[in-house]
C-alpha cells in the first residue's frame, strides 16, 4: 500500500505515477518490469519512489488495487437497478468492461499480465487469486437469479463461476485471433487494443453468452 507521501501528493502527480507505472507493468511481466525506468520517466530520482512505496511488490499490488476497483466500477451494466436476466447482465457486464479497456490500454494490459503471473516468489499465484475473487462474485450473482427460478438449480456453481471467468479472458483471446492485433504494440502506441466497432463487440459478446445460455438456463 501506498505511504502517506504518496497519497499526500497532489492528484495529478499521482495519476502521472500510475500512468507510468500502468504502462512498465503492462509492456513487462512482474520480474522484468523496472523502477528504474519508472523513475526514468517521471523524471525523479529512485530514492524518492522508496518515499511513497515499500519496494516494487508494493507498487505492483496497488496498482491491481486501483485497476481492480475501476474495471469493476466500468463493468456494472445496471447501475443501481436490479438486473432481470442473468445472461444479459453478463453481457452488459462484458461489453463495458470491453469499452473500458478500449478506453485504458495501459490498464488492460497490466491485468492481462496479472491474469499470466503463477507462483511468483514475490507475488505468490497471484492468478489464482484473482480468479477466486472473481468467481465469488459470479457465485453471488448466481445465487441471486437461481432464487428466482432463472438458472437451473442443479449447475455447479463452482464449475459454471470458473468457466464464465475463464470465458471472460479467454474472450480477448479470441478477439487477438480473430483481429490478430498485437497487444503490447498497442500500448506502446497508448492506442485502442482493437479498433472494431461497437457493434462487432456486441455481437461477437452475444454469441459467447448464447453458448452459455444454452447451457445452464433453465427451461
Amino acid at each position: 500500500m501506498p505511504k502517506k507521501t504518496f497519497l499526500n501528493l497532489p492528484k495529478p502527480k499521482q495519476q502521472q505515477f500510475l500512468k507510468v507505472a500502468f504502462e512498465e507493468f503492462a509492456l513487462h511481466e512482474y520480474h522484468q518490469a523496472s523502477i528504474t525506468r519508472i523513475v526514468n520517466k517521471l523524471g525523479i530520482a529512485k530514492g524518492s519512489i522508496y518515499q511513497y512505496f515499500e519496494n516494487k511488490r508494493d507498487v505492483y499490488f496497488y496498482l491491481l488495487e486501483v485497476a481492480g476497483r475501476m474495471r469493476a466500477k466500468a463493468g456494472e451494466a445496471n447501475g443501481n437497478q436490479t438486473p432481470n436476466d442473468f445472461f444479459q447482465f453478463l453481457a452488459e457486464n462484458f461489453i463495458k468492461k470491453i469499452h473500458f479497456d478500449l478506453e485504458h490500454p495501459s490498464i488492460s494490459g497490466f491485468l492481462f499480465n496479472v491474469m499470466q503471473e503463477k507462483n511468483s516468489d514475490e507475488l505468490g499465484n497471484i492468478q489464482l487469486k484473482t480468479k477466486m475473487q472473481t468467481m465469488d462474485f459470479v457465485r453471488q450473482l448466481m445465487d441471486r437469479f437461481k432464487s428466482s427460478a432463472r438458472i437451473r438449480k442443479d449447475v455447479d456453481e463452482e464449475m459454471i463461476s470458473y468457466y464464465i471467468v475463464q470465458m471472460q479472458w479467454g474472450f480477448y483471446d479470441y478477439l487477438e485471433l480473430k483481429y490478430s492485433f498485437n497487444f503490447r504494440e498497442k500500448i506502446k502506441e497508448n492506442s485502442p487494443i482493437f479498433d472494431i466497432s461497437d457493434d462487432e463487440i456486441e455481437q461477437v459478446v452475444m454469441r459467447f453468452i448464447q453458448l452459455l445460455r444454452e447451457g445452464i438456463k433453465r427451461n
